[in-house]
């Protein structure tokens, strides 16, 4: 993994929750855009936030109230 890889993937929260902005933003885009490994790192970020909704939205049992 390159240095550019890490550094992207270390922002990959940040960028996905709007909280990088300008050349940051940029930056990370244009190496997702060339990197089919941090795209594939970032689907999985993406779904696990998803699996993790998910189960916050879920209810409790009734019986654990």
């Amino acid at each position: 993994m390159s240095n550019d890889c890490e550094r992207v993937r270390e922002g990959l929260s940040a960028l996905d929750d709007g909280e990088l902005v300008g050349k940051e933003a940029l930056d990370l885009e244009n190496h997702l855009s060339i990197c089919a490994d941090c795209r594939v790192e970032r689907a999985a970020l993406r779904e696990s936030w998803k699996l993790f909704q998910q189960a916050y939205a879920t209810p409790a049992p009734a019986v654990l109230s």
